[in-house]
């Protein structure tokens, strides 16, 4: 949501970067002071329901980044979606759309929607590892000019970025439940090739 954006900052060349690298902690750390607590005390029915609000407001927030990231690609002409408008109606309306028929996946099969969701972060996190594997074999040349570097610690979170996605990656390449049946790595394997 950040990158998207990158043409409303005063400075994007610095602002960006800065707002990505301190995305990851922040999101760390609230994401665990978010769940630590649930998972120690096991909610009762309110709870849950106060966890389903603050989803919808997430999904809000998702929505909200995928129409303006669609309309910024329907501006740019490189999809199809035509919005003359100040407001992305249109932009809005195809990604809740989209978001809708990726609903429908888990109405028909909950192991396939995962496995789909699985394969779409295995592939962001492999886009992500991609320049910064290009990066480190070029030896940073890149970044000599930048007008932000994480300074001395760039080349060691450059390096420890690949073993994590590799990690990462391992991981949601595993079905989501045991013991995996036949019908379980059948849809897997379909999903992944």
């Amino acid at each position: 949501m950040l990158t998207s954006m990158a043409e409303e900052v005063r400075d994007p060349a610095v602002q960006v970067p800065q707002a990505i690298a301190y995305s990851t902690p922040i999101g760390a750390i609230s994401g665990l002071l978010f769940l630590l607590p649930i998972v120690f005390t096991l909610p009762n029915v309110p709870t849950l329901l106060a966890v389903f609000i603050v989803s919808i407001f997430c999904a809000v927030s998702i929505c909200c980044a995928a129409s303006r990231a669609t309309w910024s690609f329907a501006r740019d002409k490189a999809i199809p979606v035509r919005d003359p408008s100040a407001v992305p109606y249109n932009a809005h309306f195809l990604s809740m759309a989209v978001q809708l028929l990726l609903g429908l996946i888990y109405l028909g099969s909950s192991a396939a929607f995962n496995a789909f969701i699985s394969v779409a972060v295995i592939r962001l996190s492999a886009t992500y590892a991609m320049p910064i594997a290009i990066l480190l074999f070029n030896g940073r040349k890149e970044t000599r000019d930048a007008r932000f570097t994480l300074g001395r610690w760039g080349f060691a979170l450059n390096v420890m970025v690949l073993p994590w996605v590799s990690f990462e990656i391992v991981l949601f390449s595993m079905p989501a439940v045991v013991p995996v049946d036949k019908v379980m790595m059948s849809i897997w394997f379909r999903i992944f090739t």
